[in-house]
């Protein structure tokens, strides 16, 4: 517990180190003095005005649907992963596949680091969110202590180059005064995603897909010839099918076009002097 909780102080320390070297422009407030108190009218108006300045381009709209996709099913993950992994293992070889599945986002930072994300970053995306749902694949169909490791690598893997293409093209399309708002209201559906993948996991897998992937279940004689049948079955479905998700959300957002090309059609919203649009823009 020492050491766990000294490297935890250790990667406190290092985000605060890094927090502090990074030179923040000192930005104009759009708000008067009198408005600077948390009045639920202007939370409101906040919230609206991040909402219209993402509906009117249709390109970060369809991007920020396509990522409620990958957040519900990242939050299904991680209900599921651990109850399936000890279906069918040991807590110390589940501690094992965390840790390696923890190597994968390690590596996957570096990678993003050293590199800097594929360009158009949007290719990038699409790219590695179906390796994510390819790896998922790989994780719910057997009960395979290899193949679950195999799977949290490569899911955590792609994480982090996912996440930051995605986050870069926010920036870079939503200008700085606007930023807080729409930066938090996408987090806020991206969180509810989140809620409600916890909320349905564990009542449709023990009451809707356990059941059918039991010996004698309804699934038993045909996908259960392919993943296998009994206890955690259901879970290795669920994941096959979040997989699948993420591989035709990816398909489908290539085929829609404003997502396509969000970074080329749509302006970025920054200049490089980091001075703010008008809100004309808004």
């Amino acid at each position: 517990m020492q050491g766990i909780l000294l490297i935890d102080f250790i990667t406190f320390i290092f985000a605060l180190a890094t927090l502090l070297s990074i030179q923040i422009p000192h930005l104009q407030s759009t708000h008067h003095t009198n408005q600077k108190q948390a009045h639920f009218s202007q939370l409101r108006q906040d919230l609206v005005s991040g909402w219209r300045y993402i509906a009117k381009r249709q390109g970060l709209r369809g991007l920020l649907m396509f990522f409620a996709v990958v957040y519900f099913s990242m939050g299904i993950l991680q209900v599921l992963f651990w109850p399936l992994v000890l279906s069918f293992a040991s807590s110390a070889e589940l501690g094992v596949i965390l840790s390696i599945g923890g190597c994968g986002m390690l590596i996957g930072s570096l990678v993003m680091t050293t590199w800097g994300g594929p360009k158009p970053r949007i290719y990038g995306i699409f790219s590695f969110v179906i390796l994510q749902g390819l790896f998922l694949l790989l994780g719910g169909c057997r009960a395979s202590v290899s193949l679950a490791a195999l799977g949290a690598f490569g899911v955590l893997f792609a994480q982090p180059i996912i996440v930051s293409c995605n986050q870069t093209i926010w920036q870079n399309k939503v200008p700085a005064n606007l930023q807080g708002r729409v930066f938090a209201l996408q987090l806020a559906i991206e969180n509810s995603l989140l809620i409600l993948a916890h909320m349905l996991t564990g009542p449709l897998v023990d009451h809707v897909l356990e059941p059918m992937m039991a010996t004698d279940g309804l699934l038993a004689g045909s996908i259960g010839h392919i993943i296998g049948v009994g206890p955690g079955r259901g879970m290795g479905l669920l994941l096959l099918l979040m997989g699948i998700l993420n591989i035709l959300a990816s398909f489908i957002a290539y085929r829609y076009p404003p997502i396509r090309r969000v970074e080329k059609e749509l302006p970025d919203a920054i200049h490089p002097n980091l001075g703010l649009t008008t809100s004309s823009s808004v």
